[in-house]
């Protein structure tokens, strides 16, 4: 099978950069194919038109921790998900939080009200902002009651369940006012500091807008 990953998605979304992550991390050849969203072709590679999607050879993943799992299981290169059961269950856990929680909290309530305003003359709308900082502020304190129990998401070394979270507290620093909240957390911005000196992190995850 070809080792080359064809990857469908925006670049500025934040799962497609964490798909790119974990490739990198992989040593994966992977070509980004920009989908400009909505988008009536994706359907044909997800039913639910959502991304980010690959293909590889004859197979195609969607979802993103479903992607980056097949990515870890198929190729050679450093393992990005623990051996014991209960560091596996760590990461499950924090990946499915990333998915559930901070995904909307952190990027579709707060930091997507700056990268693509909608309020009065196209901008930030502030009353929105304002509602969804308290929801940030609790999910960052669980972050970091967590970062104070491992270094990690994934354990005592990076893996998934971090290379999902990253992109999104990455761009949350990134925007008025998310920075002052990150770092109220100090082992989160800590971790945030600590993984963006990895060379595949930092080459990934450059600013968008």
């Amino acid at each position: 099978m070809d080792n080359k990953v064809t990857l469908y998605g925006p670049g500025y979304s934040s799962y497609v950069r964490s798909v790119q992550i974990c490739c990198e991390e992989k040593g994966v050849d992977h070509n980004l194919q920009e989908i400009k969203l909505p988008s009536k072709s994706l359907l044909g590679l997800n039913p639910f038109g959502r991304v980010p999607v690959i293909v590889h050879g004859d197979v195609t993943v969607y979802e993103s921790a479903a992607i980056c799992r097949y990515i870890d299981r198929t190729f050679e290169g450093p393992s990005l998900s623990p051996v014991s059961t209960d560091e596996l269950a760590w990461m499950d856990q924090w990946i499915s939080a990333a998915n559930c929680y901070f995904d909307s909290a952190f990027i579709r309530r707060y930091v997507l009200e700056f990268a693509f305003p909608k309020g009065e003359n196209g901008r930030p709308d502030r009353t929105n902002i304002r509602a969804a900082q308290p929801e940030v502020e609790r999910h960052l304190g669980i972050a970091g009651q967590a970062l104070e129990q491992a270094a990690y998401f994934s354990g005592v070394r990076p893996g998934i369940a971090d290379y999902l979270i990253l992109p999104m507290l990455d761009y949350l620093q990134r925007v008025p006012g998310g920075r002052k909240l990150v770092e109220s957390q100090a082992a989160v911005s800590r971790y945030v500091e600590n993984l963006l000196e990895r060379p595949a992190c930092a080459k990934i995850l450059s600013p968008a807008w």
